[in-house]
């Protein structure tokens, strides 16, 4: 079949368009200064790679030069915009990262690695077998978004079996589990995750401590206890990083605050080498709510060791060993413990039972999300 002028001309157009604008951001690479930090990922961005015999030989070299690509490309951001915009045109219901759900909801795509699950079992229990007689170990698994809030995820979205993963956690540890999956879904119609990111709301963290401490025998405060406080109105979280679509809206961050509150807080947190980074007399750095990274209000973010003091008086001392999700449930449990010693093991590399004895730990608690209990490549360093 003959192609007629009028398709090659148009052919030629789109060809020197196409070469324009790859000359166009080439140049733009060249001349431009490379990032060092995403704050739209909330992460550090690739250097260029020093260029090495060895490193070429190893493939090593063009490893870290696909990712330095990638990262520095000029207009990354605004491409990832136009891209999802155009997937979502075309009736797409995934972007390859996030599923793009009813009312604005992005959830992660994710998988469970169930031989790693299978080890990270095994590591907690042999952790929890050494404690000192006397020490009970919990263990808090909080479902994600995809598990609870399954009406929103758009029509055959294939998830992770989050449910079999932790019947599997029940069934095998040797802690005593507190599984917040069918809690969570009774309140699936309220703001208990965010529509934009990972992590469940503050409503959702109190649901989560409601929940626990009822079964943990421990005095619970009803929601009339506390004042609520919307923090910020603007908070873009990870999932919408993986997509930027500038039609989704922004989420709430909301603060819960007892109305006869009469702890006095103070918090250290703490570098890997064990020199201190920061301390204040709150649970809460509201230096995070003028930058992306707005979920990191609570408790500083990511840290190796924060420790937390002025709750009640009690002899109570609490470890809690955890991933982000922990960050908004602490202050709901503060005030039970009279210390409590938070350690994120993808940053402390101690075996953190030596922490027992220095703080007097009568009680251990494991917080995570069932993905990052079943994925994470750090609970190893509890038995190093």
């Amino acid at each position: 079949m003959k192609i007629n002028n009028q398709s090659k001309k148009n052919c030629i157009i789109v060809s020197v368009i196409f070469i324009i604008i790859i000359a166009a951001f080439f140049i733009s690479g060249i001349i431009s200064d490379d990032r060092e930090f995403s704050e739209n990922e909330n992460r550090k961005l690739s250097e260029k790679p020093e260029l090495s015999f060895s490193a070429v030989v190893s493939g090593k070299y063009s490893d870290a030069f696909e990712s330095y690509v990638q990262d520095q490309f000029p207009l990354r951001d605004t491409l990832m915009a136009v891209k999802t915009k155009t997937e979502i045109t075309e009736g797409k219901k995934d972007n390859g990262m996030v599923y793009f759900g009813k009312d604005g909801f992005l959830f992660s795509i994710e998988k469970i690695d169930t031989d790693r699950l299978k080890k990270n079992i095994d590591y907690v229990n042999n952790f929890c077998e050494t404690l000192p007689a006397g020490i009970e170990s919990d263990l808090i698994v909080v479902p994600t978004a995809s598990t609870v809030l399954k009406e929103k995820l758009p029509g055959y979205a294939v998830t992770a079996d989050e449910t079999g993963a932790i019947s599997e956690i029940v069934k095998n540890s040797k802690c005593n589990v507190t599984d917040l999956t069918e809690e969570l879904c009774e309140h699936s119609d309220e703001y208990i995750y965010y529509r934009t990111d990972h992590h469940w709301t503050s409503l959702g963290a109190y649901y989560g401590y409601r929940f626990y401490n009822k079964t943990d025998n421990r005095k619970v405060n009803e929601p009339g206890s506390y004042r609520i406080t919307a923090v910020s109105d603007d908070f873009y979280g990870t999932n919408y990083s993986k997509a930027l679509l500038p039609s989704i809206r922004p989420d709430r961050i909301d603060r819960f605050d007892l109305k006869n509150n009469t702890a006095d807080f103070s918090m250290k947190i703490f570098e890997s080498d064990g020199t201190l980074k920061s301390e204040s007399d709150s649970l809460y750095d509201k230096s995070f709510l003028s930058v992306k990274d707005k979920y990191s209000y609570f408790i500083g973010g990511n840290n190796p060791l924060t420790i937390i003091k002025g709750g009640e008086k009690n002899g109570c001392n609490l470890l809690i060993i955890k991933d982000s999700f922990a960050h908004c449930f602490i202050p709901f449990i503060a005030g039970d413990y009279e210390t409590i010693v938070a350690v994120d093991m993808r940053y402390y590399r101690k075996k953190p039972d030596s922490l027992i004895n220095e703080y007097g730990i009568n009680k251990v608690l494991f917080i995570f999300n069932i993905l990052n209990f079943a994925n994470d490549e750090n609970l190893v360093f509890l038995l190093n």
